[in-house]
């Protein structure tokens, strides 16, 4: 029986093994060096996964009492589902310690998969035009047309 990643925020140390877990999951992406996630840093907290390497990430921020989940990344299928869970209840109960009212996520509206496993975790989807005026700020940015919304009251 395989034990448990840790799930922790990102350190300074950990930078170099996390430009190199980016570059190698997100191969259509624009490569990421040491200096762009630096600067992405300034505005996204990282939780990682880890079980000896980087097994996943999540990239969030807070902003006027709501958190928002920009990416979950998990590549191994096999634990895709227990990995995100991990990393969404660590993000949460970071939300409520934060004071957050709410929590946002994104998924392809194509990945109807991943939109079921939101929905079990108490996540509902929202449409843009009903994001409360001090969130839209924060949550428009990441949505464009094949990109659904979800949102989880705390």
């Amino acid at each position: 029986m395989s034990q448990e990643p840790v799930i922790r925020r990102a350190r300074m140390a950990d930078l170099g093994r996390l430009v190199g877990y980016l570059n190698r999951v997100r191969p259509l992406v624009t490569p990421i060096n040491r200096e762009a996630l630096l600067r992405d840093w300034a505005n996204w907290g990282y939780l990682l996964a880890l079980d000896g390497d980087i097994s996943g990430l999540a990239a969030w921020q807070v902003e006027n009492y709501a958190a928002c989940v920009r990416e979950i990344i998990v590549t191994d299928p096999t634990r895709k589902e227990s990995l995100a869970k991990s990393l969404l209840a660590t993000i949460e109960g970071e939300a409520s310690v934060l004071a957050c009212r709410a929590i946002f996520l994104f998924a392809p509206k194509s990945d109807l998969p991943t939109a079921a496993f939101y929905q079990r975790l108490g996540y509902m989807p929202l449409e843009a035009t009903l994001i409360n005026k001090r969130w839209q700020e924060m949550v428009l940015p990441h949505l464009s047309e094949g990109i659904a919304l979800f949102i989880k009251e705390l």
